[in-house]
């Protein structure tokens, strides 16, 4: 248990200093990437319904 507690302390330092070093500017290939993201939306009923059952699917299994 106490090498569980260990990792876990190790994981949360490793993960807050990683994302603590952020870049003060955007660069050309962040704005491009904004850029060209979009939405899709799904073009039929059963399509909408393979994408939510996928959802629900990938959030049981992050939640267990």
């Amino acid at each position: 248990m106490q090498n569980y507690v260990t990792a876990a302390m190790v994981t949360l330092i490793a993960t807050t200093s990683f994302a603590g070093g952020m870049p003060e500017e955007e660069t050309q290939m962040t704005v491009n990437l904004l850029s060209q993201t979009a939405q899709q939306e799904p073009e039929t009923f059963a399509e909408a319904i393979g994408q939510f059952l996928e959802f629900a699917f990938m959030a049981l299994f992050m939640i267990l």
